[in-house]
């Protein structure tokens, strides 16, 4: 396996070289006219590592599915927070709401839902951390 990461590694690095040479070389008189590139090359790799990651998590599940049990407690436990969001939420729709492109109750809902995940999470992960620092003070 690691070897596999090493040749995807020097693949990666070769072609981010034919790129930025290719940027020199036909890039124009337009200074910025590499970033476009970058970006997509940005976007590519970032689907590459979304993509390989749900793979290797689907393969990680069907090669253990007795410790794939907490991974799905975790994904139940967001998907409660961000109904119990969406339920709380108010759908209402502000003026300063269009300007970004939100029309209706159900997009605002949405948003809400969103951000009561967010909050949540990090509500969960702090109280995590807590926890953790303070039982381990007390085992010794």
């Amino acid at each position: 396996m690691n070897n596999i990461i090493r040749i995807a590694f020097y693949i990666l690095v070769v072609i981010a070289i034919a790129i930025g040479i290719g940027i020199f070389i036909w890039g124009g008189s337009n200074p910025t006219g590499g970033s476009s590139m970058s970006l997509i090359v940005t976007y590519i790799l970032l689907g590459l590592a979304v993509g390989i990651t749900l793979i290797a998590s689907i393969g990680n599940i069907i090669n253990h599915p007795k410790s794939s049990l907490r991974l799905i407690v975790g994904i139940v436990a967001m998907l409660v927070i961000a109904g119990i969001g969406y339920v709380a939420s108010q759908g209402e729709v502000l003026d300063s709401y269009l300007d970004f492109g939100v029309t209706t109750a159900g997009q605002s809902k949405m948003i809400d839902a969103g951000w009561y995940l967010v909050y949540g999470a990090l509500g969960i992960a702090g109280i995590g951390i807590l926890v953790s620092e303070f039982s381990g003070l007390f085992k010794k």
